[in-house]
């Protein structure tokens, strides 16, 4: 993914834009995105496959190219995210530990 973001931002923020767009719509609430977060559901019958580390990477990815362009709001909501996704980790050891989210989101 950092080679992507080095050689081609704009190609980056739009598959990145994609994705999360995937997971703002089935990561809230409701029993589809409860199934999605599980860690005991079966993956293949998942909505988006992913667990909670890669979807804060998304968001920090996507923060990150917003603070190239210098959109500080943007990035900051970004950041935010990140937090969020984080904080949904099923073990309890793994929620919340994403440092940097909370570094960069500071406005």
């Amino acid at each position: 993914m950092q080679d992507i973001i080095a050689n081609d931002r704009p190609g980056a923020a739009d598959t990145l834009d994609r994705a999360l767009a995937i997971v703002e719509s089935t990561h809230g609430a409701g029993p589809e995105a409860a199934k999605a977060r599980s860690l005991w559901y079966e993956e293949g019958c998942k909505i988006f496959k992913g667990e909670p580390y890669e979807r804060c990477m998304m968001y920090y990815y996507r923060g990150l190219l917003y603070l190239w362009k210098k959109d500080y709001g943007n990035a900051h909501a970004c950041f935010a995210n990140g937090i969020l996704q984080d904080a949904f980790a099923e073990e309890e050891q793994d929620q919340c530990d994403f440092g940097l989210l909370y570094f960069l989101s500071v406005e």
